[in-house]
């Protein structure tokens, strides 16, 4: 067989060996991107509601000390744990939902007045001639009566509002989110769904701020946007990061 016939089996042979060669040696990892935090969401979540409202703090003010397991002083001690949720302030307090209580109450009372509210003005004509007279009269102090106590609603909100902030920068930020515990916060989260449950209603909604001016009606709506950042961080929270040791309460 001459060389020259030989030439194509031997370089056919030759690739298919350096192929197999190649083909065994393990090649370096493509490179991928690195993992995610499991806070990676909720720090999206934190910037997308806190930086329209001009909150969004890069790091929070105080950090929230994380008791750790392996010192005689970490979680597993439920009266540490219970020390930082009661005195240390970047957590929620378990009484923290009672500041709510005061802006509960109003609206509670706004609402229950509305269902006695007086016949309208078409079906108060149909009972005394004088009435126009009498109605009219006491016109300027029935507004300013309600105006009154729309306008302590308000006030009563904005510092319900002064209370979400702190808590906002502070034991809800991204940094001390996994410090929080549960229970504290279920029982805020409780006080909101009450709170903002009321708002959902037209008839409530009309009530506690019918007869607001275009700057009450703005503070008020600022006021809300951020109890209802709060409320959606709270579920978050309660459902992703806060800890559940110890139990406080068997709600918890």
């Amino acid at each position: 067989m001459h060389v020259q016939s030989l030439f194509p089996f031997l370089a056919l042979l030759l690739v298919s060996v350096l192929v197999s060669v190649v083909g065994g040696v393990p090649m370096p990892p493509s490179p991928r991107r690195p993992h995610q935090s499991n806070l990676y969401q909720y720090k999206r979540l934190y910037r997308a509601f806190l930086q329209p409202l001009n909150l969004y703090l890069r790091s929070p003010t105080i950090d929230a000390p994380i008791p750790s397991a392996h010192s005689n002083r970490g979680t597993f001690n439920p009266l540490y744990t219970e020390m930082l949720l009661s005195d240390h302030p970047a957590y929620i307090h378990p009484l923290t939902a009672d500041r709510l209580n005061p802006v509960l109450l109003r609206m509670t009372d706004l609402t229950n007045r509305g269902e006695r509210r007086p016949p309208s003005l078409g079906d108060q004509r149909k009972f005394s001639p004088l009435f126009p007279f009498f109605f009219y009269s006491l016109l300027p102090l029935t507004v300013l009566f309600l105006g009154f106590w729309i306008g302590g609603f308000v006030s009563l909100f904005e510092e319900a509002t002064m209370g979400a902030k702190e808590e906002l920068q502070v034991p809800l930020h991204p940094k001390n989110i996994k410090a929080q515990h549960t229970y504290p916060l279920r029982q805020l989260l409780t006080k909101y769904t009450r709170l903002l449950g009321m708002l959902e209603n037209p008839a409530h909604l009309e009530r506690l701020t019918g007869l607001l001016g275009v700057e009450d009606w703005r503070r008020f709506e600022e006021a809300l946007e951020v109890l209802e950042a709060e409320n959606e961080l709270l579920k978050v929270a309660v459902r992703e990061y806060a800890q559940t040791f110890p139990r406080f309460d068997v709600a918890a």
